[in-house]
């Protein structure tokens, strides 16, 4: 039992050292696969740590657990992360299979600061155009090659843009002869074979897109 656990753990420990590893070791029981095979295992007792992205894909389900400022609760005043810091991350736990928990703390009066509404929004506007490159996506490899990140959907391959200096894909591309298209843009990317790569050249009305854009063809 609990208490058991307590005063056998606790022997010659500080107090925090073992009420520590009671509380993980209780946690990890319950949101054990046996318990919970559709459970997802938290960061908070597990891997990756908190505030932290995994080097690689993990072959399990996974989440990262950062801030959206320097805190999970509200401490006054906060310095949220740029807009674009934000989406780039999701980018990068979604094209390595994982989800993506962001938190900030409401006020006293129980309001979200205005910063974290601000970057809400921006995020929406994001996802509006390119949420189909995130939702019910899945990992493929190899996941990122220079300056562009990769997701899929059945037979869909979506790249990010996340340097805007991109000009090319290498490693996933569409065949000869297959088209290459934008999120939010109608209209066919042009692009062209060079030397074994993709090289595209985004049309004018990418001017008026969120950004990181997003590209995609069908396999």
């Amino acid at each position: 039992n609990l208490v058991g656990s307590l005063l056998a753990i606790g022997q010659g420990k500080q107090p925090s050292d073992w009420l520590t590893q009671v509380l993980e070791a209780k946690s990890r029981q319950l949101a054990a696969p046996t318990f919970s095979p559709d459970g997802l295992y938290l960061a908070r007792v597990g891997y990756p740590p908190e505030h932290q992205i995994p080097d690689e894909p993990l072959d399990q389900p996974w989440e990262s657990c950062l801030c959206m400022g320097t805190s999970w609760k509200y401490s006054g005043p906060e310095t949220f992360r740029p807009v674009g810091e934000i989406l780039r991350m999701l980018i990068e736990i979604v094209s390595k299979g994982g989800n993506f928990l962001i938190g900030f703390g409401p006020t006293p009066e129980g309001e979200f600061p205005a910063g974290a509404v601000e970057r809400l929004k921006e995020i929406g506007a994001w996802m509006k155009v390119n949420g189909d490159a995130i939702y019910g996506t899945r990992a493929i490899a190899p996941y990122f090659e220079s300056g562009i990140r990769f997701t899929q959907k059945g037979d869909r391959v979506y790249a990010f843009l996340v340097d805007e200096a991109a000009d090319r894909l290498v490693s996933l591309r569409p065949e000869p002869g297959e088209e290459l298209k934008l999120l939010g843009s109608p209209a066919a990317v042009e692009w062209t074979e060079v030397d074994g790569a993709c090289v595209f050249t985004l049309p004018a009305s990418v001017e008026s897109l969120p950004r990181p854009l997003t590209l995609y063809f069908d396999r």
